[in-house]
């Protein structure tokens, strides 16, 4: 079990890191003298010694062979009696120049460019106090609080136990702002980096070339939109405060990193894409198609949001790590619902085309595997087998799921627990309830999905319990370790009658399920202009329908299953004359 680091860094202006790791662990099993860490492969190690400064003889694989690193003690470990060994290391490869004042701590290295815990790189919480030197003019940001910053010289240290740390450095200009007790600050690189202007030179080959082209190949560097990003954080904060509650770090840091097309968030600092700075003609410039928008609408929420769960609230396995991605997904859309835009029908529409996005990720044929073969992810395997939904001849399919079917699990329970009563937005007091004490209960710790569960079933409405037993197993069995996928079709017809009202007759068939299969699904009436009234939720068992008959007073222009994704589905909805 890791404790506590006390590390001393040093980065010089060619990438080249050089570290003294002072790492405190609890050894938590009998007879232990070889203790095994995981430290990137480019970095080696020179030597290594205890707290008496006695020599301490260590094993290193080869760089090709992988992170592998034993320190060996003399005499075994008691139990639950900290130790501590130092260890000096150092190497290029895992800080990467990328332009004139940009770098990128490499993805490969992010949790292992300090010796980690070789069964868990990300998760095994521990205290940091990290000292960087850096080269002159450049500024460094870390996990953790910034205690004493001076030029090229600053030390970071970590209130709570984070699951990892990690840094960014560069020539960066900054924004901060404060609200409500957390600092949101954003760090934007002056120049281009590399990749935008490997794009630049072939751009000017070619317009040497006589080859004219219609794009904007101006300046794109990204610190125009730092004020943007940092209002969408601020905004993404203040929700998912809301929704979750507040967050004990104090602090987060949005860095932008020489890489286009991923984010990735440590405790307090969030590493996005360049092409997240970028506006619409920018991103035009470097030839990305409208579509990448989809993207760059959600990746800065959507990392923001890991604050809460990956890093607050972690995952006890592979098995429950699609709660971190799911929930953070579903995150991103509720950004998208209360934050995207100013007028109220773009938000609604981008929210609800988010939700189509995903049902596509998980249901439509896509490629996977070596050999490319076309399968349906939700066929591929349940939630529960986490990382191990991508073999050889699926890869890619935990992607999809994790994170797509992850998010419409929670966007589910969502829906089944709001008052419908309420317009969309509001009306979420159960469901705040239910995420604030998970967050709450699991706070610096790790949660398995069954610990969800156990919250679900406390916050549940009577309309939910399906078995009659006061749980949630049936939706879990279904959607967490299952993998079946409803198909609805909705007949309905209205008539009037004598006295001036209308009757509605519908029937909800669902298919493609196994006999056991049970779920509320919701039917609702579009009276137009954006009114949308939710009828009823019907309980439909197996490869069955059910149908009723109700009276109503004005006339619906629509009646409509699942308008608002409730329940991931296939679907059909027929008018009858």
């Amino acid at each position: 079990d890791l404790a506590h680091y006390r590390l001393q860094v040093r980065v010089d202006r060619g990438g080249h890191l050089d570290v003294t790791a002072e790492v405190t662990f609890i050894p938590l099993q009998p007879h232990l003298r070889v203790i095994r860490f995981a430290l990137f492969p480019k970095l080696r190690v020179e030597r290594a010694w205890d707290a008496q400064k006695t020599p301490l003889p260590f094993l290193q694989v080869d760089e090709e062979e992988g992170n592998a690193l034993a320190v060996i003690f003399p005499e075994p470990l008691p139990v639950g009696v900290p130790r501590t060994v130092f260890l000096r290391y150092g190497g290029r490869g895992a800080v990467r120049p990328s332009g004139p004042g940009n770098y990128i701590l490499v993805p490969e290295a992010r949790s292992t460019w300090y010796p980690n815990n070789w069964q868990m790189t990300f998760g095994d919480r521990a205290t940091f106090e990290i000292i960087f030197a850096i080269p002159k003019d450049h500024m460094i940001v870390a996990t953790g609080q910034p205690r004493e910053r001076v030029p090229e010289t600053s030390r970071w240290t970590s209130e709570w136990p984070i699951t990892v740390a990690g840094f960014n450095v560069g020539l960066f200009q900054t924004r901060q702002r404060s609200e409500d007790g957390i600092v949101l600050e954003v760090y934007t690189n002056p120049t281009e980096p590399d990749e935008i202007r490997r794009v630049q030179l072939l751009a000017e080959q070619l317009e040497r070339q006589g080859i004219r082209l219609e794009l904007p190949m101006g300046s794109l560097t990204t610190s125009g939109l730092a004020e943007n990003m940092l209002v969408e954080a601020l905004n993404a904060v203040r929700i998912f405060t809301r929704y979750f509650g507040p967050n004990p770090y104090g602090r987060i840091a949005l860095s932008q990193q020489p890489a286009a097309f991923f984010g990735q968030s440590w405790p307090m600092l969030v590493y996005l894409p360049y092409t997240a700075f970028l506006d619409g003609t920018q991103r035009r410039a470097l030839g990305l198609p409208v579509r990448f928008s989809e993207f760059t609408d959600i990746v800065g929420a959507h990392e923001v949001a890991h604050q809460w769960w990956g890093h607050i609230v972690s995952w006890k396995t592979y098995r429950d790590q699609w709660m971190s991605e799911g929930f953070s997904d579903f995150s991103a859309a509720l950004y998208l619902q209360f934050a995207f835009h100013a007028d109220p029908q773009r938000r609604l529409k981008r929210f609800l085309d988010f939700w189509k996005n995903q049902r596509e990720l998980i249901t439509r044929k896509a490629l996977l595997g070596v050999n490319r073969t076309s399968l349906e992810p939700y066929r591929v395997g349940p939630l529960i087998l986490g990382a191990r939904l991508n073999t050889g001849r699926t890869t890619g399919a935990y992607e999809r799921l994790a994170y797509a079917k992850g998010a419409f699990v929670l966007h589910m329970l969502r829906m089944m627990l709001r008052d419908p009563r309420a317009p969309l937005g509001e009306g979420d007091d159960r469901f705040i309830a239910l995420m604030r004490e998970f967050t709450r209960t699991y706070a610096h710790r790790a949660a398995s999905t069954r610990d969800f569960q156990r919250l679900v079933e406390k916050h549940m409405t009577p309309e939910m319990d399906l078995e009659g037993n006061g749980r949630m197993e049936w939706f879990f069995r279904q959607w967490v370790y299952g993998t079946a996928l409803p198909h609805y079709v909705l007949h309905y017809w209205l008539r009037p009658t004598p006295d001036g009202r209308y009757r509605l007759w519908l029937k909800i068939a669902q298919s493609r399920v196994p006999d056991d299969f049970r779920m509320l699904v919701p039917v609702y009436l579009d009276y137009g202009e954006g009114k949308l009234v939710r009828l009823g939720m019907a309980t439909v068992q197996g490869n069955s329908s059910v149908e009723t008959e109700v009276t109503l007073a004005t006339p619906p222009e629509r009646v409509l299953l699942n308008a608002l994704e409730d329940v991931l589905c296939t679907k059909e909805e027929k008018a009858t004359k």
